[in-house]
């Protein structure tokens, strides 16, 4: 039954509603007292958590079985024990080596470093980490109704898990912070803002409470997770990079991230600048005026330059690397080098760039490709018909198949809905993925 009474709302809005066969939850106040500031909070947080609720419950009826005459890779996932981690931690850890590599990486072959190892070991060490892992994979496995009810009730397992070490006061550890961020990642791959903002507050808080209680080592998986996310916040499209959680971090000190985000603000900056310096140009400003904004975009692109390039003194930091090279094309794209190089060939440092994402030692995930804006840089630097650009388009464009393949109809439809920032850069992106329509 749907709760409208009393509320003005659009005709085509209801009939739309009604159609969708979705019922949610909404507050009529009319002739009421009005509720104090207080308790109106609680309730729109109530309402919201609700709503929510409601929504993934109808995900699982919005998909009909489609995939009937592809369905043996279907079976293959479907057939694995999705169960909260039994006590024997090895052989749930050979479960996980195979869901990993059949629903994130599409069949390759996983673990196939020593690193590797230890992520699975991470995510075996801590239930909750576990369970979201399995919710990310079954949702994006299939829009089948059996792969969305899994997803659910290892997402609901995994959130109460969560509440469960937040209560007991042992939810800074490592393994939490990784289900933690993990939720934030699922979050934001389906555009639901509200929650990306709930799961990031915590991850924020969280890694401040354990600096509370006598941490001094910054939780490394999360740092690295930050510094290569950093490059999306640039375009609009973080998957958990925010200043919150940078914050959080910098009681620990001088690390390699937080040398990061101090350029990821003077990008942003920057990008300020370049979108004044336009405006003046377009609408006929004074040549004094486009000429002083022009100075100090060179001052900004030439302080950044030099920042950028002493990352690479992080020389045991793979993160770091990648981060550097990224930074400089990004730079070089947005604005002509204050040098006065007419047409700067950019394969080289894309190539490094290459370089560099192949030195992290634990393989990204499918989700992480696509929607990776390094792999993009890379990709719109390189000459059109170089290796170097081929091996971008190839990483992103094997992901996209490999989603596509398990009857995900529209898989750019993450990137389409996500990058709704006006940055000049972010059209070159457009262009890129309609090449990897073509498959």
């Amino acid at each position: 039954m749907h709760i409208f009474s009393n509320l003005i709302f659009p005709e085509r809005t209801v009939r739309l509603i009604n159609n969708l066969n979705m019922t949610f939850v909404f507050l009529n106040t009319t002739g009421r007292p009005e509720l104090s500031e207080a308790d109106a909070k609680r309730m729109r947080g109530h309402i919201t958590r609700t709503n929510f609720a409601i929504r993934r419950q109808r995900i699982i009826n919005e998909y009909k079985t489609r995939m009937a005459s592809e369905g043996g890779q279907h079976e293959v996932a479907l057939s694995l024990p999705l169960t909260t981690p039994p006590r024997d931690r090895s052989r749930y850890a050979q479960f996980l080596t195979r869901f990993w590599s059949l629903v994130f990486l599409g069949g390759a072959a996983y673990p196939s470093s020593r690193d590797e190892e230890a992520f699975i070991k991470l995510l075996v060490s801590e239930a909750a980490f576990a369970e979201v892992s399995l919710a990310v994979g079954m949702q994006y496995w299939s829009p089948d109704a059996s792969c969305q009810q899994k997803a659910v009730a290892h997402s609901c397992k995994a959130t109460n898990l969560v509440v469960q070490r937040i209560q007991s006061g042992s939810a800074h550890t490592v393994p939490v912070l990784g289900a933690v961020l993990s939720m934030a990642v699922a979050e934001r791959l389906a555009h639901n803002h509200v929650t990306w903002n709930m799961h990031v507050n915590g991850l924020a808080n969280i890694i401040a409470e354990g600096y509370a209680r006598g941490e001094r080592e910054p939780p490394e998986v999360i740092c690295h997770f930050l510094t290569i996310d950093s490059v999306n916040h640039l375009f609009g499209f973080p998957l958990v990079y925010h200043s919150k959680v940078i914050d959080a971090i910098r009681p620990y000190g001088n690390q390699p991230v937080l040398k990061v985000a101090g350029i990821i603000d003077g990008f942003v900056q920057l990008q300020d600048l370049i979108a004044v310096h336009h405006n003046k140009s377009s609408t006929g400003g004074s040549e004094l005026d486009v000429g002083h904004a022009a100075k100090e975009i060179k001052r900004k692109w030439t302080t950044l330059l030099y920042l950028t390039r002493a990352l690479r003194r992080e020389d045991n930091n793979p993160f770091a690397q990648a981060v550097s090279r990224s930074i400089e094309l990004a730079l070089h794209l947005s604005w002509p080098s204050p040098s006065g190089t007419s047409r700067l060939d950019l394969t080289p440092l894309a190539g490094e760039l290459k370089q560099a994402l192949c030195q992290i030692p634990v393989r990204p995930c499918l989700f992480m490709d696509i929607t990776s804006c390094q792999l993009m840089l890379g990709a719109i630097a390189a000459a059109e018909d170089s290796e170097v650009r081929a091996w971008f388009v190839a990483k992103m464009k094997r992901a996209a198949v490999a989603l596509r393949s398990r009857g995900c109809v529209r898989p750019l439809d993450i990137l389409e809905k996500g990058f709704v920032s006006d940055v000049p850069l972010v059209a070159r992106f457009r262009e890129l993925w309609k090449e990897l329509y073509d498959y």
